[in-house]
């Protein structure tokens, strides 16, 4: 099998999108200084977060690098909410479709998109989608030209993945009650009634977990925690990306 070559240069991009999904793994790399988090999330979000474990075709895999440390923290088992950065450069290929080569999205991975030029431009990657922001029209049309890109073409990139968890915890049926790990990252939160479930006995920095009655118990695929502090994190989004001549 032909080994397509590692695209480096080309259009930047970058694509940040909410995810909610079941944690499967928390690695620590073996620097030690650096971790990763493996999650698996609904294939198709703008259908409901649920995904069914048994049915590949309902979710995806995501392996991704945690710059915040989450890693040391998280569990195999509990579910989560946050956003996944996508980056990386786009290179115009000869494809017939959007497509992802694996099962699995992580750095590295190829990905397939569609661009779709209607005043704004959008790259399609199936998954996610990116809009590429030009400070004008005049640098839009000159970009575009200069990369061989049009309406319908179809780019490629390598992409490179980043995970950031908002919120993580195990959901529990049994006893009708749920347990949220949330982070002492100031920055994280935008406001302050997502730092009032941390417990004030916790040391500075350390995990803090708070239990949260409910009335009625969550179902085995779709029990996952439903505050959110952001609605942006309810429904699937598309952030701007900016467009970096190569």
């Amino acid at each position: 099998m032909r080994v397509p070559r590692p695209i480096k240069t080309g259009l930047e991009f970058e694509a940040a999108f909410p995810v909610k999904g079941r944690i499967l793994q928390a690695i620590m790399c073996e620097c030690e200084a650096e971790g990763e988090i493996r999650i698996r999330v609904s294939r198709d979000p703008k259908k409901g977060w649920s995904y069914d474990p048994k049915d590949p075709k309902t979710y995806i895999d995501i392996h991704a690098y945690d710059p915040r440390d989450t890693y040391a923290k998280v569990r195999p088992g509990e579910w989560a909410d946050g956003r996944v950065v996508c980056y990386g450069f786009l290179k115009r290929v000869r494809a017939r479709r959007i497509e992802m080569l694996g099962s699995v999205l992580e750095s590295g991975t190829r990905l397939t998109g569609a661009v779709h030029v209607d005043g704004a431009v959008e790259i399609d990657f199936g998954f996610f989608q990116t809009i590429l922001a030009f400070e004008d029209d005049a640098q839009r049309r000159k970009i575009l030209k200069e990369a061989g890109l049009r309406d319908q073409s179809l780019v490629a990139t390598d992409v490179g993945v980043d995970i950031e968890l908002k919120r993580y915890g195990f959901s529990s049926p049994s006893v009708r009650a749920r347990l949220i790990a949330v982070t002492a990252d100031r920055d994280f939160f935008p406001n302050s009634s997502a730092k009032a479930c941390a417990s004030g006995s916790a040391s500075p920095g350390a995990l803090r977990w708070s239990t949260m009655p409910r009335r009625n118990a969550s179902s085995a695929v779709s029990a996952f925690p439903e505050t959110s502090n952001s609605s942006a994190f309810d429904r699937p989004t598309i952030f701007d990306s900016r467009a970096v001549p190569p």
